[in-house]
């Protein structure tokens, strides 16, 4: 692997916004022609995720898209660098992402790179979880066929018996499961009453539709400790 051009990416990576940086091998998760991704997180800002563990709010949604728009920009740039490079490169934006709305799914694994780059691992809720930030991050990916030094994946949860996101899901939509790799997402939430619910509570509390919720990752402990540490 080239450590040289992993540093680079990832140099420019946070030079162009990310927070946080990690490289996963992805040969063996169907990845085709590009088998290597740079996975980059961006916390979400402390304050509006304090406020929405109670319900969701305007100022939420808000941030949620705006974090996206600069994921976008963060992809696109790493792209450019290793196209300049002469590598080929998909930076998996929205656009591309294929977000399918019915099935909550997009035509990329965003968390399975996660994981794989060794950024944290899957929690009861099916969300990313993260030793700095709890859940209350957004994620973006970058597929490649520069040869990355990757990181250690993270192949066990930190859950233990906590809880906390399943008792507080308000779609009783989270069955309680420990993440293992390559577990079926059904295993761990249903995803249709969590999107039915989400849509009713935005429409109800700030009335308009939205598949946005965050309260399960605004109680998870991992994340409290994360606004612990910015005074909430």
């Amino acid at each position: 692997m080239d450590t040289n051009i992993t540093e680079e990416l990832r140099t420019k990576l946070l030079q162009s916004g990310a927070t946080l940086v990690g490289f996963a091998d992805m040969q063996s998760a169907g990845a085709g022609n590009l088998p290597y991704a740079a996975c980059v997180l961006i916390p979400l800002p402390p304050a509006v995720v304090n406020n929405i563990s109670e319900a969701p709010t305007v100022e939420y949604w808000n941030t949620y898209n705006s974090v996206n728009t600069l994921l976008d920009g963060i992809v696109n740039a790493g792209a450019a660098f290793l196209h300049e490079k002469g590598y080929s490169a998909l930076p998996v934006t929205r656009e591309k992402a294929r977000w399918n709305t019915s099935t909550m799914r997009t035509g990329y694994p965003y968390k399975t790179v996660a994981t794989r780059a060794g950024l944290g691992w899957i929690g009861k809720s099916c969300l990313l979880v993260t030793p700095q930030y709890g859940s209350a991050v957004r994620i973006a990916t970058l597929f490649t066929d520069a040869p990355l030094k990757c990181d250690t994946p993270v192949e066990k949860s930190r859950c233990g018996n906590c809880d906390i996101c399943r008792a507080n899901c308000p779609a009783d939509a989270i069955h309680g499961a420990t993440w293992v790799p390559a577990m079926e997402r059904e295993k761990l939430v249903d995803t249709t009453r969590c999107r039915g619910t989400m849509k009713k509570r935005m429409k109800e509390i700030n009335g308009f539709e939205a598949t946005i919720c965050g309260k399960c990752f605004a109680v998870c402990p991992y994340t409290k400790k994360y606004l612990r540490r910015n005074g909430y």
